[in-house]
């Protein structure tokens, strides 16, 4: 079970990785248009995405030191989110502009989710899962071949010509050799 959360939060850090760097993209371009020619700004806004993507790509696959350059790309993000935030809040106060405000307590509270997410890339289970290197092919031991449960279908690793009529599942409790009698 623990292995699915960690799955799990593994995958979101990358997606939102990207949907983070869109979201800064979208606040920051009406500024920008204004200072960068388009095609500036577009060139730009490809090479973070690669960069970003290459980040991502690293950490998806767990390779060495990937995790601390995602943790520096959410700190990044994190601070971005948060000095956006209060420029919107400062803005939208003496402007008297709802839209910003907002904008500015959204773009607060996700200062604070990046917040809990690096904390929780830098919890000590959390690396102890992201260092194991996890290999969807593990290695069975001599003799061992996959087999499945007949009962409940759970993959297990069995050795054939050591099977019993009396040998069960550790999942089920089911019998692992049918009988024939039975049929």
């Amino acid at each position: 079970m623990q292995e699915a959360a960690f799955r799990k939060f593994h995958r979101q850090i990358v997606i939102f990785a990207f949907i983070d760097m869109l979201i800064i993209a979208l606040i920051i371009y009406q500024p920008a248009r204004n200072y960068l020619d388009s095609s500036l700004f577009s060139a730009i806004l490809v090479l973070t995405w690669f960069g970003v993507g290459i980040i991502a790509r690293g950490y998806w696959n767990r390779d060495d030191g990937s995790l601390n350059r995602m943790v520096s790309l959410n700190v990044i993000i994190k601070y971005i989110f948060l000095f956006t935030g209060i420029i919107h809040l400062i803005i939208g106060l003496s402007s008297n502009e709802m839209s910003l405000l907002i904008q500015s307590i959204l773009l607060i509270a996700l200062f604070g989710v990046k917040r809990r997410n690096i904390s929780q890339m830098k919890h000590p289970v959390h690396l102890k899962w992201y260092s194991e290197k996890h290999n969807n092919s593990r290695i069975l031991n001599d003799g061992e071949v996959y087999a499945s449960c007949p009962s409940c279908s759970s993959l297990l690793a069995v050795i054939p010509n050591m099977l019993s009529p009396s040998d069960r599942c550790p999942n089920c409790e089911g019998l692992l050799v049918p009988s024939f009698e039975e049929e």
